[in-house]
Parts: C-alpha cells; sequence; structure tokens
C-alpha cells in the first residue's frame, strides 16, 4: 500500500490547484493525484473554442505530461477511486490497489448524464465533456460539413450549459438545427420568460428551432446517426446528436463513508467535509458560504481555482473561510450570459426584475439583501452585483432595484 500526507482525487483545475500549493509550502510532503483520465491537466472551458476552432488542441493543455514528475507528485493516471474508507484513512483504487492517507481532497467533479435511449451507441451521439468527446465532435462536424447543404443538420437534446455549448460549435460551421427541452422554455429552471426569450430569439437567430416540453423518443439509423423522433410523433432528418442533459456528480465512492452526501459533499466554510481531515472542492462540493448564509454548489472553473487553494491552505494547518461570490460568465451566439452568486430562488428569496430592450437582469434579494442575479447581455453590471452582494449592501427599498435606470454601481459606496 502506497503512503501519502495528502491525497487528491481528481485532477481538474480544483485539484491540480491545491496539488500546487501543498507542494509549494511542504517541499517533501508526499502527495498523489488520483484521476481517471491519463492525461495531463487540460481546460475543459476551452474544449467549445477547440471545436469552433478559435484555438489548436495544444492550446486546451496546460500542463506537461512532465509536470507531475518535476514537482515529486505521484500521478495515479487511468484509475478511478471506487471507495473511500475514512476510518482506516485509504482508498481503493479500480485497479484493487489501495493507498492511504492523512489527509484527502476530494475534487471528483462529474460525468456527463448519459443518455439510455434507442439508438444512443450510433456513431454521431455526442457528449462534451472530455477532449476525446471534442475530438469525435469535430470529425463528426467535417463529416457533416462534406454533406449536401440541406443535409447538414444537427438535434440537441437538454437545455443545460453543455446543450448550448454543443449548439453554439456546431452553429460556427454552419450546421443548425433543433434543440429539444424538456422544460417550457428556455433555462426555465434559471430565467424568467423575458430574459429565457432574449437568449431563445438569439439561438433561433443562428440556426437552431427551439422544441420546448418535449423529448426524444429514439434516435434512428444503421451505423450512424440518420434522424431522431420526438416524444409527439415528428421525426427530424438529422446527421448527428448532442447530448446536453447536465451532470452526474462522482460521489459513489464515499457511499459507504461517513462523509456526508446530498446533493454534493457537504461542508463547511473551511470546505471540510463531517469526517476532520477530509475535504472537497469544485463541481461536487456543496459547501457553506457565510456571505450568502446557506449551503450552495456552484461548478464552475473559477470557482474551482479558489475553492483549490483554500482547500490546500485549510489542509495545510490554516483556518480561512470561503469570502468569495461564484460566478460563471460565458458569451452564447454573441450574447454575454452571466450567473452571480445563489439564483436558486430558495429560503425565501424574492426576484426582481430590471432590463430593457436588448438587456435583462434577474436580483435574488433576501432580507433586503441581493444575494445572487442573472444577467442576460449585460457584462458591465457582473462586477458591480459581485460587489454588492460580498459586501452586503441593504436596500430598504428594493423597489428602487427594477428601475432599470438605476446605475447599481452608485450604492457600493453608500
Amino acid at each position: 500500500m502506497g503512503k501519502f500526507k495528502y491525497v487528491i482525487i481528481g485532477n481538474g483545475i480544483c485539484g491540480s490547484t491545491a496539488a500546487e500549493i501543498l507542494r509549494a509550502k511542504e517541499s517533501q510532503s508526499t502527495i498523489a493525484v488520483v484521476d481517471e483520465e491519463n492525461k495531463p491537466l487540460y481546460s475543459r472551458v476551452l474544449l467549445p473554442a477547440y471545436v469552433k476552432g478559435t484555438i489548436k488542441r495544444e492550446n486546451v493543455f496546460l500542463k506537461t505530461e512532465s509536470f507531475w514528475r518535476d514537482n515529486n507528485i505521484e500521478f495515479l493516471g487511468g484509475k478511478s477511486v471506487v471507495k473511500l474508507d475514512d476510518e482506516k484513512r485509504k482508498v481503493i483504487l479500480s485497479d484493487d490497489s489501495e493507498i492511504s492517507f492523512e489527509k484527502v481532497f476530494v475534487a471528483s467533479g462529474g460525468d456527463v448524464k448519459r443518455s439510455d435511449l434507442p439508438g444512443q451507441d450510433l456513431e454521431g451521439v455526442h457528449y462534451l465533456r472530455t477532449i476525446d468527446d471534442a475530438d469525435s465532435i469535430i470529425k463528426t462536424i467535417e463529416r457533416i460539413k462534406k454533406s449536401p447543404e440541406n443535409k447538414r443538420k444537427i438535434v440537441i437534446l437538454g437545455g443545460s450549459f453543455i446543450g448550448l455549448e454543443l449548439a453554439s460549435c456546431f452553429a460556427v460551421h454552419g450546421i443548425g438545427g433543433i434543440i429539444v427541452i424538456r422544460r417550457p422554455y428556455y433555462w426555465a429552471d434559471k430565467l424568467d420568460k423575458v430574459s429565457s426569450s432574449l437568449l431563445a430569439s438569439t439561438i433561433e437567430n443562428n440556426g437552431f428551432k427551439i422544441i420546448s416540453s418535449s423529448g426524444i423518443d429514439h434516435i434512428s439509423g444503421e451505423e450512424k446517426v440518420e434522424g431522431v423522433k420526438i416524444i409527439s410523433g415528428e421525426t427530424y432528418e438529422c446527421a448527428g446528436v448532442g447530448m446536453g442533459l447536465g451532470i452526474d456528480l462522482n460521489t459513489d465512492f464515499l457511499e459507504e463513508s461517513h462523509v456526508k452526501v446530498s446533493d454534493g459533499i457537504e461542508t463547511d466554510e473551511y470546505l471540510e467535509t463531517s469526517v476532520p481531515g477530509i475535504y472537497a472542492g469544485g463541481d461536487v462540493a456543496k459547501f457553506m458560504n457565510p456571505i450568502i448564509g446557506r449551503k450552495m454548489r456552484f461548478g464552475n472553473w473559477t470557482n474551482s481555482i479558489f475553492q483549490g487553494r483554500l482547500a490546500a491552505e485549510n489542509m495545510l494547518g490554516g483556518r480561512h473561510a470561503v469570502d468569495f461570490i461564484s460566478g460563471y460568465g460565458a458569451t452564447y451566439f454573441g450574447v454575454p450570459v452571466s450567473f452571480v452568486g445563489d439564483v436558486s430562488g430558495e429560503d425565501g428569496a424574492q426576484i426582481v426584475q430590471r432590463g430593457e430592450s436588448g438587456w435583462q437582469e434577474q436580483l435574488f434579494v433576501r432580507n433586503n439583501f441581493i444575494i445572487g442575479a442573472t444577467l442576460i447581455n449585460v457584462p458591465k453590471d457582473r462586477m458591480t452585483l459581485t460587489s454588492l452582494i460580498k459586501n452586503k449592501v441593504e436596500f430598504k427599498d428594493i423597489g428602487v432595484l427594477a428601475d432599470a435606470s438605476q446605475n447599481l454601481a452608485s450604492y457600493i459606496n453608500g
């Protein structure tokens, strides 16, 4: 059995950030990183840009293959953790080997939700989570581009972030089609109807028709995708299907442990779980945010970097609480979209709408304090709203927030 002071589960940006800080602060400590993929660190955020052709494949990678060796960190790539035994302080890997730890950081992320539809194994059915997925999508795009123009069609199933990324990737290459979602309108779980319609009109102007309150019955074809039938009975000819069904968190290996898991691995504000010495961060962590005043899960690149740093500092003996406001921003079909803070709408939050033609915001307010916001086509307000949330600026009359002419930045300093 290999013995390590620190074991990190996951070689994404969260886990690798923690590993770098641990090594920088303790040059002689033993550190192991376990990851199912046997590849150097690469940016999942850059995968859409690679598929679109705006960056080269090699630019997706952030570390070289020699990085772990050069930093005296044991990289156990191509292996997954199947069990974490918190009492014996060890993890069991997929090859039946075992490694022991003093402290462990779980940054295992998630995997895309897999479809069980008939026809799901046909060539041309795609997910977008790994660089291998991106390579496969590029091959399908090249195949479709050689087809007659009226055959250059794709179907996207699901209204997740990844579904929208997939649609934008194909659209850049002149490939349109339909997006099938089960909700009544696009991102109904995240946006109001006005904000959604602003985004939806942009999607449809870029070659995709949205079919709401629906789903796919099956995917048809011999060896390659040739079409789909949706549950209402209509059939659509297409050369590929993109799956944007969300992610499943990689937490199964904790089932027999004493680590508390709900819709994420629950942690305190120091990212420590219910078991001392076991920390969690990134997509899998449901962490206490003392600024927001509740536990939340927020999986994105920036949040993962912050949490990797914070967890490492606390594993080293620090006592640093979460002091940042998580946010996510991306541009889809030329429209900037941002989410800041807690946009769940839970715990009695009121939602205030503000906006004009061409831009929309939803502000989530609890006890006269903004705790979260969604922004469509108004990126200039993202940092302002982050500051208002972090500094706990009180609005005794929340009605002023609905006034689109109000300069929110003027409230930061009173």
